[in-house]
């Protein structure tokens, strides 16, 4: 049952700035992250001070050459300690993890009328306390033909998870413990679309300039 403590406390900040290279078509953006939380836990009858800590953020960077070609890299990595302040001989084990996860992702244009995507994620978690260490790396390809006028509507056909890896993992810590779980996923699959876009037909600047984006939609899949 809930057991009433003295006191906790939580801090936390982040911060985000972004700044453009236009002679080099690029954008930069980081967003480091930093929180603090102490609180008390009961364990065996005996009141247990803790700290958590979590330092991490992300970082992105965009190259954009006009309506041809455009590059994300992206990076986002989570560190998380905890650790129990007390002498006694039944002293919770600390535990410390890591999650990260890579991500690169591009878009080519070809003659106007079709373009390519291919995103990939590479996700990495790390285990201090109990050794556990694990990487996915995630890939979707897609390749998309465009009609009608201003471009509103998209046939595409896709490869969603090409690697085929059926595997995915949380990791994630609280107070008093640590928790890791893998799924079973569904592996590779091929799926194909067709968008028709509403809003390029009646406004063709509604759609932000990029083939296959917009407001309403109309969507067929098999």
């Amino acid at each position: 049952m809930p057991v009433n403590v003295r006191n906790a406390s939580n801090i936390s900040s982040n911060f985000n700035f972004g700044f453009p290279f236009r002679r080099i078509f690029s954008r930069f953006n980081i967003g480091p992250q930093l929180s603090q939380r102490n609180s008390r836990v009961v364990l065996n009858d005996t009141e247990v001070a803790s700290q958590q800590n979590t330092l991490g953020g992300n970082a992105r960077y965009n190259f954009t050459y006009k309506d041809f070609f455009t590059l994300d890299l992206s990076a986002n990595i989570s560190n998380q300690s905890t650790h129990y302040n007390t002498d006694a001989a039944n002293k919770p084990q600390d535990q410390k993890y890591v999650n990260k996860t890579y991500s690169a992702e591009t878009n080519v244009t070809i003659a106007k009328n079709y373009q390519f995507n291919a995103a990939v994620d590479y996700l990495v978690y790390n285990s201090k306390t109990t050794g556990f260490s694990q990487s996915i790396p995630l890939v979707n390809i897609s390749v998309s033909r465009f009609f009608f006028k201003a471009q509103s509507g998209e046939l595409r056909f896709g490869v969603v998870n090409a690697l085929d890896k059926s595997l995915s993992v949380s990791q994630n810590s609280s107070v008093n413990y640590l928790e890791q779980t893998t799924y079973n996923n569904l592996g590779r699959y091929y799926m194909v679309s067709f968008v028709y876009s509403l809003n390029k037909q009646l406004n063709p600047m509604g759609g932000g300039g990029r083939p296959g984006r917009g407001g309403m939609r109309m969507m067929i899949r098999d």
